[in-house]
This record gives C-alpha cells, sequence and structure tokens, in this order.
C-alpha cells in the first residue's frame, strides 16, 4: 500500500488533535481518553509525531484516577473501559511505567458481575465465567474483555488466572456456527447473529492462546464476510482477525481505502476507525503486530 495513502491518514488523524495532548473523535470535537489513546497507538505503529505522542500519553496521565482506571469522562467514573487502551497506549515508554503498572493491576482486580446460571436462564452462556464490561458493575462483554487480554498480553500479563479464565470465557460465548457477536450466544433458545468487529477482535485476543480448532469456524465466518464489509470498524478488524491467525495474503488492502473514502457520502469517520485502517495497513500478524 503506497506510502501516500498512510500520510493522507495521518493527516486526517491530526485533525482531531488538541491544544493539550488529547484527540477527539472527530475534528473540532472534544476531549476523550479513548481516540487519546488510539491516536497515540497509531502515531507510534507509523514512527512519526514523537513529542505529541508523549504530549498525549500525559494527557492520559492526567486523566487516571487513584485507583489506576482511565475514565471515559468527568461523571462516569464508571465507564473504566478506556484503561485497557491507555495501557496500551504506555507500551514501551518509560516515562509512564507507574501509570502503566497502576492500569494492570485495576483491571486484575476489577471484572463485571457475575452469577451461577441458572437451568431456566433464558440466556445461552455461562454467566458465571468472568471477562471485562465496558461499564462497572455490569456484565463481560466480548469486546472489552478482547481489549483487556490484547492489553495484557503485550505487557507479558498472559498466563495468570484472570486471563485463562477471560479466554475462557470468550470461547464459551463463541456462536455454535462460528464468530461473535457482543456477547450473547442464545436467547430464548435462538441463536443471535455474529458480528465481524466483535469477531475479529476475539480472534486477536485468542491467537495463539487456543488450538486452531477452537476458532476455525471462526476464521471461516470471517473469509466469506469480509468481502461485502463496507465500513472501516467492521472491515478492519475482520482483517486484523484473519491475519493474526495467518490469513492475511486472502485480503484486499485496497478496500480498507475504498471504505474510507465513504466518509465523502456518510460523513466523517472516528478517530478510531481511521487508526484501525492504519493497523491493518502496517500490521502482518493481527494488532498486536502494530504494539
Amino acid at each position: 500500500m503506497s506510502d501516500n495513502y498512510i500520510e493522507m491518514l495521518k493527516v486526517d488523524i491530526l485533525k482531531r488533535a488538541l491544544n493539550d495532548g488529547g484527540f477527539a473523535s472527530i475534528p473540532k470535537g472534544y476531549y476523550r481518553p479513548d481516540e487519546t489513546a488510539w491516536a497515540v497507538i497509531a502515531l507510534k505503529a507509523m514512527g512519526c509525531h514523537f513529542n505529541f505522542v508523549k504530549k498525549s500519553q500525559s494527557m492520559l496521565e492526567s486523566s487516571q484516577l487513584n485507583d489506576g482506571r482511565i475514565i471515559l469522562s468527568k461523571g462516569c467514573e464508571e465507564a473504566f473501559w478506556p484503561t485497557a487502551l491507555a495501557v496500551m497506549a504506555w507500551e514501551n515508554s518509560q516515562d509512564y511505567l507507574e501509570a502503566k503498572s497502576q492500569g494492570i493491576d485495576f483491571l486484575l482486580k476489577n471484572s463485571g458481575m457475575h452469577w451461577i446460571k441458572k437451568k431456566n436462564s433464558f440466556t445461552g452462556h455461562d454467566s458465571s465465567i468472568r471477562g471485562w464490561p465496558w461499564i462497572e458493575n455490569t456484565h463481560s462483554w466480548v469486546e472489552p474483555t478482547s481489549l483487556v487480554l490484547l492489553a495484557l498480553e503485550a505487557n507479558g500479563v498472559r498466563d495468570n488466572d484472570r486471563a485463562r479464565e477471560a479466554r475462557r470465557m470468550l470461547l464459551d460465548r463463541q456462536l455454535r456456527d462460528g464468530g461473535w457477536n457482543y456477547g450473547n450466544t442464545t436467547v430464548f433458545g435462538r441463536q443471535l447473529r455474529a458480528m465481524p468487529e466483535s469477531t475479529g477482535l476475539a480472534l486477536n485476543a485468542l491467537a495463539g492462546k487456543t488450538p486452531l480448532k477452537n476458532v476455525k469456524k471462526s476464521i471461516e465466518y470471517l473469509k466469506s464476510e469480509i468481502d461485502r464489509l463496507k465500513t472501516p470498524l467492521s472491515y478492519s478488524w475482520a482483517f486484523l482477525g484473519l491475519s493474526a491467525w495467518g490469513e492475511m495474503p486472502k485480503i484486499n488492502r485496497r478496500s480498507l481505502i475504498e471504505n474510507y473514502k465513504r466518509r465523502e457520502t456518510y460523513g466523517t469517520h472516528r478517530t478510531e476507525e481511521i487508526c484501525l485502517i492504519i493497523f491493518s495497513m502496517l500490521s502482518k500478524n493481527g494488532f498486536l503486530g502494530i504494539l
């Protein structure tokens, strides 16, 4: 893929930069720690704007609460899911070792709400297996659990009890026909549909940690879906999920740019979505390949 495309995407990301070092979701928007972390990871992966990266990492550190969590915004202390993204944004940065360590400790000590599944439960998954939620004191779901597992893996925390249980949770939430959605398998006996972005994230979190036979149906699901995906979010996570399992050569990279250019019709993409396109262009072995 031409460096011109990478430069175009980098310029678009920098349009969301704020004077204090943070990033917004869209140009002229307001600070969001999640989008700031995505931007930091992307700029580091591209090997550029290191002074700005450090300023953004410092902004994330200033958003950290005493218990180690990074919250979405003031007044929303329960929304701690940006913590995993911040941990990845601080990766390989000596100045933020303490902040990163506090973030990891917080994640390891917290989980969603879980309970023993009753025989007459209307949901199919095992609700007792712990992962991580988007919001404190709610149930664990596939995408936040996958993001935390990626953050832990990037920092060498891969074989402790929490990580093993969370991977077991992902496999329990896998749909019978392959793939994942937000985190339910069946409701009132009816199997729910898979979602490409959830499936791609889960495949990244499980890459190298479970036998291929356990995810083969999920890989086949993404391979059957990816050519029809039209958004940066769904296509990029599908691409990264397949490449994490060695399927990248069968994917058309040019589709990434075609999906990006749809902003001319449908409006501006979020910072996260642009970063995901960059990750897909740069990585040859999934999301962890760009950290």
